[in-house]
């Protein structure tokens, strides 16, 4: 009889338990289906689109892009079996040809043999070379001094002074104004 009882309390405790787990389980259900839709992490997506891309036919991929460097070498490459040029060996060579030409001239120039270059690149093959000195700027002349023009129109008071030393020495202000007329004449 003791072990039905235990059996018993067993079955009772879990009953109890029941709703709990019930519970539990549940709310899990839904969280374990979806991560089983989603794919658990990188690895489950990284076989899935393995799996995709295996099943597509190999003319339906994508083809890749080519990276500007190996565009260039394609386009510049030379059709014949001499060796390669570089740009600026070409612009020195028709810089030889034509001497006296601007960068924008020599640009089309180019173009028209079929090199595709940058005037910027052009302008620094003809520095190097010192065909094309750079202009110097000329220093600006220094601007002379002007004299403080404040009181151009008025009388300062120290000049007012002067004048009454000189009506002093003459002799009265109607010998300043005969001085100041003879002065008027020699003008």
């Amino acid at each position: 009889m003791a072990s039905s009882a235990k059996q018993a309390a067993a079955s009772q405790e879990e009953l109890a338990a029941a709703p709990e787990t019930a519970a539990a389980e549940a709310v899990a259900a839904p969280v374990a289906e979806a991560r089983s839709k989603k794919g658990r992490g990188t690895r489950a997506r990284r076989k899935a689109r393995a799996a995709r891309t295996a099943s597509q036919p190999e003319v339906a991929r994508k083809p890749r892009r080519k990276s500007a460097a190996a565009k260039r070498a394609r386009r510049s490459a030379p059709e014949t079996n001499e060796p390669k040029v570089s740009s600026s060996e070409l612009i020195r060579r028709y810089i030889a040809a034509h001497p006296r030409q601007k960068a924008k001239d020599i640009q089309a120039g180019l173009l028209a043999e079929g090199v595709e270059v940058q005037s910027g690149l052009i302008r620094m093959v003809l520095s190097k070379s010192g065909k094309r000195k750079s202009k110097r700027r000329q220093r600006a002349e220094a601007t002379a001094v002007v004299a403080d023009t404040s009181f151009a129109g008025s009388v300062g008071f120290e000049q007012l002074v002067e004048v009454k030393k000189l009506a002093d020495a003459l002799g009265g202000l109607e010998q300043v104004r005969q001085a100041v007329a003879a002065l008027d004449q020699l003008r």
